[in-house]
């Protein structure tokens, strides 16, 4: 199923960074890490039988230094560092190069980049809405795939 899913946000990522900017993109990906902190959050709650409510205090004490220390690791430095190579490589391999133009948009590796980390983290808030008892709604999507097209994916 990751694998569905890696392939249909590269060509999701690839389809909106021809008609957005940069902004758009980092606006995204905000949205996305938040949703996903506040839905892991939940799920950590839930496994231990707790209601969400963050007007309690129970809630907040959910949240661990580790917990919050692994989710800057993996936002500055993960991303981050990625980040900073794909402007690199736009920069100094690819000289700014258009690596697609559609329509007066141009796509660039950078703009790409933020919105595949932005699938990536939409994906895990699926996971964790899963991991507290419900469905998660983009593997539901993904089994809309035709059987024969989802074979290419499995190995």
């Amino acid at each position: 199923m990751e694998k569905i899913w890696i392939f249909i946000s590269t060509l999701i990522s690839g389809f909106l960074a021809c008609y957005t900017d940069l902004i758009p993109a980092l606006v995204f990906f905000i949205i996305s890490t938040c949703l996903d902190t506040a839905t892991s959050i939940h799920a950590q709650a839930m496994v231990k039988g707790l209601i969400f409510n963050p007007f309690k205090k129970y809630f907040w004490n959910e949240i661990s230094s580790s917990g919050l220390r692994n989710w800057m690791k993996k936002v500055f430095w993960e991303y981050g560092v990625y980040l900073i190579i794909s402007f690199v490589i736009d920069q100094c391999v690819l000289k700014n190069l258009t690596l697609f133009s559609t329509f007066g948009r141009e796509l660039t590796l950078p703009v790409l980049a933020i919105y595949l980390f932005a699938f990536i983290e939409t994906w895990s808030i699926g996971e964790n809405i899963e991991r507290a008892g419900g469905i998660n709604i983009f593997k539901k999507i993904l089994h809309l795939i035709p059987d024969k097209y989802q074979k290419i994916f499995k190995s």
